[in-house]
């Protein structure tokens, strides 16, 4: 499995275990509804790019650990 560490601006920090080939439309839910947000109005980006809920970790090439930084 793959752990992501999924931030909100340094303050709210939640992780997750995944296979390699989870759509990120599952780590956005799960993480919209543990902060009490609409996935329709955030951002979720790696690497300096934005993340479409239909990727997966194998898609952006994540060996290990993933780091999602996101923006409301």
């Amino acid at each position: 499995p793959l752990l992501v560490k999924m931030v909100w601006f340094s303050l709210v920090e939640l992780f997750f275990k995944v296979k390699m080939t989870t759509p990120f439309s599952k780590l956005f839910n799960a993480y919209c509804e543990r902060v009490g947000k609409s996935l329709s109005t955030q951002r979720f980006m790696f690497d300096g790019q934005r993340l479409s809920p239909n990727d997966t970790p194998a898609k952006v090439n994540s060996i290990s650990f993933l780091l999602i930084t996101y923006f409301p």
